[in-house]
């Protein structure tokens, strides 16, 4: 798989920032069939090398792009967070589709993220995802913007603007909640941050 998903992102290597690669494109001028890409961009969404914005449709991240410049090789096997010792590969979650979103709009309301991360099969996708967003708001990642969205309806008081903290983009796994220990884990520094908003340096969080 290392190899399919090496082609992928040299393809990727002309996209500028927030261009749309489409994967029929990229499977053409990598040489793969479609489902060769599509399970390739997998692989290199769960690297953090690209982020899924809707079905097809890809972004070529920071990590991406630096990996290109400084001609890392994408070696085979799981990227994700271990446990005792072992590295474990997770299913993609509309979570994490939401993470990779956030640190590329920076500023959003829920119903933009949704719309980003949807794939169609998801049930009550809305309010997973604003679950999780008051979870990073109390570890401390994310704030409520001051200023609203312009309401839809004549009868709304408009949509919430969410940010996320320019020194808490930590990286491309998304904080996972640990209900026992009443924190958020972040695998990119792998440590916990806690649901008080406590445990952040000043200055820390960047990737």
């Amino acid at each position: 798989m290392s190899w399919t998903a090496q082609r992928v992102l040299e393809a990727a290597r002309t996209a500028q920032p927030g261009d749309c690669l489409r994967e029929t494109d990229l499977a053409q001028r990598a040489g793969l069939t479609d489902k060769q890409c599509e399970n390739a961009c997998r692989v290199l969404v769960r690297r953090g090398l690209l982020s899924r914005r809707v079905a097809g449709c890809h972004t070529l991240t920071t990590e991406g792009r630096a990996a290109l410049d400084d001609g890392r090789r994408i070696a085979s096997g799981p990227q994700h967070p271990h446990v005792a010792g072992r590295r474990i590969l997770r299913a993609e979650t509309a979570r994490d589709r939401m993470w990779s979103a956030l640190r590329i709009e920076g500023k959003a309301t829920l119903d933009d993220l949704v719309m980003l991360v949807a794939q169609g099969d998801e049930a009550d996708l809305k309010n997973n995802l604003a679950k999780y967003m008051r979870l990073l708001e109390r570890a401390g990642y994310v704030r409520r913007l001051r200023v609203k969205e312009a309401p839809m309806r004549v009868t709304s008081n408009g949509c919430v603007r969410w940010a996320l903290m320019p020194d808490r983009n930590t990286g491309p796994i998304a904080p996972r909640p640990v209900p026992k220990r009443r924190a958020l884990y972040d695998g990119n520094h792998e440590r916990d941050y806690p649901l008080d908003g406590s445990g952040w340096e000043r200055g820390e969080g960047r990737p």
